[in-house]
């Protein structure tokens, strides 16, 4: 019987899973590939958070900050609301925004500052009480009004202008001016410039122009209305919906969360487009990318196979999926922010079609996440005869790992006969019915006990070459 053995799950999900000497895998969800090297076991599971009287979420949660000095806080904007934690676990009503809707949020300067549509408010942090609804008064924008942290002051999109809030509460309304027809949708900060990513159109909604755009800008305001921004770099695509600097590299989602692009000095270059059946991704909500310790993570809206994915050197796995989701699994959920806060927990807001969630990583882990593998052809074309598996594990304790395979790119899978466990993973799972073909590929589910999962080393297909033909 010959083997050959599989390893290498750093190398993330591929866009050609037919390659199969380079490692990674087709998808995996609610895996966690990057906190060891060599391993792969289950992420840490999400579960909802709990909310003080007043503070259950009525609007999707798309953007929240943090602070950590004498006293750890965290601020998420749910529609007029920003609730406050100051413990990581529950989160209260901060304030009640008079004038609606609330369109972006940053701390700066001692204050949470918040805008409507035409209105920046601001409240001292940790006071709600003392907030101040009507602040300053904002060009208007009735769906984006990003807020970043930049040259010394707080810069805020208000349709083709930035504003800037420098220390001390001065208040420049047109900081910055863009071209007509340009709307910015997200802000970041990259080596002393701030980059502000648009769409192109004043429509509301769906954009349908090809035409959006990056420009950046040294944050200096000169009087107002009279500074323009610097290199624009054209992207010839709807919008540049989310920003992220990680201090070495400007990351960029354009189009929808499959679509990957990065800053290279000159213009934006694609790193990565997404390519698998398993999820359906829409666009990138600007509040739901952060830096997680070395990676990356983003979220948006899902038809399939909602997540938050995750990212370190273009190596990308699907991480954290919400509470209510099996991984890999269906259902329509909305990603309105990801944030590392408290310590590095991870916090998703959300809405899954009915109810608005926050919710936080614990010390649980994933049950039930899963890996497809490479379609393996063995280094030959000829048929084979399939006989099973070996997986290679860290001791199981008290979890196991459900084993299915396919042969037909869209055939059903197939159950192995039983669950690898801690009382056979160190003997070769064989296949009652034996498959003859020239390819095949496995499905690993790992079920978990509570903080126990499965961590995964390699595995190795065992195979009988037939002939050169089925």
């Amino acid at each position: 019987m010959n083997s050959i053995r599989f390893a290498n799950f750093q190398v993330g999900m591929v866009d050609d899973p037919s390659v199969e000497h380079k490692g990674g895998f087709e998808y995996a969800s609610g895996m966690d590939i990057f906190s060891e090297p060599g391993v792969i076991k289950a992420s840490f599971a999400l579960a909802e958070v709990t909310y003080g009287t007043g503070a259950t979420p009525i609007d999707v949660p798309r953007w929240s900050d943090d602070k950590s000095d004498s006293t750890s806080r965290m601020y998420v904007v749910a529609g007029d609301k920003i609730l406050e934690s100051t413990n990581g676990t529950t989160f209260n009503l901060f304030l009640t925004n008079a004038n609606g809707a609330i369109l972006g949020m940053r701390i700066f300067d001692g204050y949470v500052y918040y805008a409507s549509a035409t209105k920046l408010g601001r409240a001292p942090v940790g006071n709600g009480a003392a907030k101040d609804d009507n602040f300053q008064t904002l060009d208007s924008d009735t769906e984006f009004h990003p807020m970043e942290l930049q040259a010394g002051g707080l810069k805020i999109g208000a349709g083709r202008y930035v504003a800037n809030v420098a220390e001390g509460g001065t208040f420049t309304a047109q900081a910055l001016k863009l071209p007509v027809g340009y709307r910015i949708k997200s802000l970041a900060s990259h080596l002393l410039k701030l980059y502000a990513g648009t769409k192109f159109g004043t429509g509301l909604g769906a954009t349908t122009f090809g035409d959006a755009s990056v420009f950046d800008w040294n944050g200096i305001p000169l009087s107002s209305g009279s500074a323009l921004p610097g290199t624009p770099y054209p992207i010839k695509m709807r919008a540049m919906h989310a920003l992220l600097s990680d201090g070495g590299t400007l990351y960029g989602f354009p189009d929808s969360a499959k679509n990957l692009y990065f800053n290279d000095g000159v213009t934006f270059r694609q790193l990565r487009q997404l390519q698998t059946r398993s999820i359906t991704l829409g666009e990138v909500e600007p509040g739901a990318v952060c830096q997680h310790l070395d990676t990356i993570l983003w979220g948006g809206t899902y038809s399939l196979g909602g997540g938050v994915m995750q990212m370190k050197s273009g190596a990308v796995c699907q991480a954290f999926v919400p509470s209510f989701l099996t991984p890999g699994g269906g259902g329509t959920v909305n990603i309105g922010f990801v944030r590392s806060a408290f310590n590095g927990q991870i916090y998703i807001g959300l809405y899954d079609g009915n109810t608005y969630h926050i919710e936080k990583t614990s010390s649980n882990r994933q049950n039930n996440a899963v890996i497809q593998t490479l379609w393996h052809k063995c280094k030959t074309a000829n048929t084979k005869r399939f006989a099973g598996v070996q997986l290679h594990l860290k001791p199981l304790g008290n979890c196991e790992v459900t084993v299915h395979y396919r042969t037909e790119r869209n055939g059903s899978w197939i159950a192995a006969p039983y669950v690898i466990d801690e009382d056979n993973q160190h003997s070769p799972l064989l296949f009652r019915a034996q498959p003859r073909d020239v390819e095949i590929q496995f499905k690993f589910t790992f079920t978990t006990s509570t903080t126990t999962t499965p961590e995964l080393i390699g595995y190795e297909p065992l195979f009988e070459v037939l002939s050169s033909t089925r």
